[in-house]
């Protein structure tokens, strides 16, 4: 699932998304997001792209596989169509 929050990017590398991931949840008949707070999300995937240049590079795996290994390894939650964008930013190394 996710929410529509607006055509925004991210900070550092300016990562184009308007919807941030959310999951189901009830605490006191409240739902919570994954990223409650506003701007969280755009962070994360600028760690995510980060990252998995990183543990690419530095362990000489596929990006796919170094996408799949940082997600598990700090719990992330991030939309496939994000997950493709930064591989693909990354293979065409248009980021900053």
């Amino acid at each position: 699932m996710s929410k529509y929050v607006g055509k925004q990017t991210t900070p550092r590398h300016h990562i184009p998304y308007d919807h941030e991931p959310t999951k189901k949840a009830h605490v006191y008949g409240g739902s919570i997001d994954s990223y409650p707070v506003h701007g969280d999300y755009g962070s994360v995937l600028d760690c995510v792209l980060d990252m998995v240049d990183k543990v690419a590079t530095s362990n000489g795996i596929s990006l796919e596989k170094a996408m799949s290994q940082v997600l598990n390894d700090e719990l992330w939650s991030v939309l496939p169509s994000h997950q493709a964008l930064i591989i693909a930013m990354l293979k065409d190394e248009q980021y900053g």
